[in-house]
């Protein structure tokens, strides 16, 4: 469905503001006032696409975590270092909006969403790649090796993404080859 360029414009203007106000302040300390009042648009006008700030907060992070887990999916056949490098360009592309959202002003549960939303799509390749091992091990195998690659990712994203992308891809993989080495 093809959105009118009022709506689009209407929405990126809530949304930036909205970024902005992230900024400054956590999201429980947003309101719906303070983001019509600097977005310049009335309180109808917000209710119109989001019935507060968490639900745009929400919507946010559906945005993303769709494009991510496309993005997994794209590259489900190519080697890991790949598909970190391409993760992390398109995390410096929306370099903003990524600092913000790891940011301690932002939902603490995006992270855990983020890791939950991707091990969906990349349970069946841990099973091919340890055959015979359990579900449960797989799963605690993926979650170690996420939490510690988005934790990275966030440091990176927190501190100014100055590091060029390949040298973060590069230092992830040397340290999921190390984990993956010691497993088999």
């Amino acid at each position: 469905m093809k959105t009118d360029a009022r709506v689009r414009y209407t929405k990126k203007t809530i949304r930036e503001t909205f970024f902005a106000l992230l900024k400054e302040k956590p999201i429980n300390k947003i309101t719906v006032s303070s983001i019509c009042e600097q977005a310049e648009i009335n309180r109808a006008t917000f209710y119109r696409y989001y019935t507060n700030p968490f639900d745009l907060m929400r919507s946010i992070e559906d945005e993303l975590i769709a494009s991510l887990k496309s993005m997994i999916k794209m590259t489900d056949n190519r080697n890991i270092t790949d598909t970190i490098h391409l993760v992390l360009n398109v995390m410096r592309q929306h370099a903003n909006e990524y600092e913000i959202l790891f940011s301690e002003n932002a939902d603490p549960y995006f992270f855990d969403r983020l890791v939950h939303e991707s091990y969906s799509i990349k349970e069946n390749s841990l099973q091919k790649m340890f055959p015979g091992t359990s579900p449960i091990y797989n799963q605690w195998l993926y979650l170690f090796m996420t939490h510690g690659f988005t934790s990275i990712l966030k440091s990176w994203a927190v501190n100014g993404m100055k590091e060029e992308s390949e040298d973060v891809a590069d230092f992830i993989n040397r340290l999921n080859n190390v984990v993956l080495r010691g497993l088999q």
